[in-house]
């Protein structure tokens, strides 16, 4: 339990009745009986899992003994991620891996940052395609070294951005605008065709135009080469 949640000063022990103490250290150097209920939610959450889990392993017998160390299972959890802090959506996924190696996890997630914990091989995208159908999608290359926001705006989450509403619509505008007048061009010559458009510097939006005037060039030229092969 400890080596899961990996939380200093706090400990669990199991009374004769086969309760769960949950025990805080305080400031008069010495542990005390705390309630489960003042625990945050993430914290909540993962205490029943991990009791969950350990309540139906320890109940698994093989030649009359019952062992976490030898005891195989699939566990299934949905929504990991609900209520975790960021820090600890980093590294559940692990913990629950070193803690319990013989077993195999099955997690649902909506958050990047359960991903970063993933092995090359182990992500499974579920999506609904054109003729709304569901399809599974499990060749996604590794995801180390990925930051959240390349995350988001991969085909995995499919965000444009990862900015406000206003600004994701205003950028959203600026390349509809784009991709309309590039395909009402009959010569297609993308110079003229980016002339047209105001810059999104232009238009205001500064988020996404770089941080200085080289970085503003190079962005247009982006845009060039998005008409270029539209």
């Amino acid at each position: 339990m400890e080596s899961i949640l990996g939380s200093e000063g706090i400990r669990f022990e199991v009374s004769i009745k086969n309760k769960l103490l949950i025990k805080r250290y305080s400031s008069n150097n010495e542990y005390e009986n705390i309630s489960f209920n003042i625990l945050s939610s993430g914290y909540q959450t993962i205490v029943t899992v991990v009791c969950d889990i350990l309540d139906v392993l320890l109940g698994v017998e093989q030649d009359g003994i019952s062992s976490l160390e030898s005891t195989q299972a699939f566990v299934l959890i949905d929504e990991l991620d609900a209520h975790l802090h960021p820090s600890w959506k980093l590294k559940i996924l692990q913990s629950f891996r070193d803690a319990l190696p013989l077993i195999h996890f099955y997690v649902s997630t909506h958050d990047p940052l359960i991903l970063r914990s993933l092995n090359e091989g182990e992500l499974l995208i579920l999506k609904i395609n054109e003729e709304t159908k569901l399809i599974a999608i499990d060749n996604y290359p590794s995801l180390k070294g990925a930051s959240v926001d390349q995350l988001l705006t991969s085909a995995m989450f499919g965000l444009h951005t990862t900015q406000d509403i206003e600004t994701e619509r205003a950028i959203q505008k600026y390349y509809d605008k784009l991709e309309k007048i590039a395909n009402d061009s009959n010569k297609g010559n993308s110079s003229i065709v980016i002339d047209k458009v105001p810059s999104l510097e232009e238009l205001g939006i500064m988020s996404d135009v770089g941080l200085t005037r080289r970085d503003r060039m190079l962005m247009r030229l982006v845009d060039l080469e998005i008409v270029e092969h539209r």
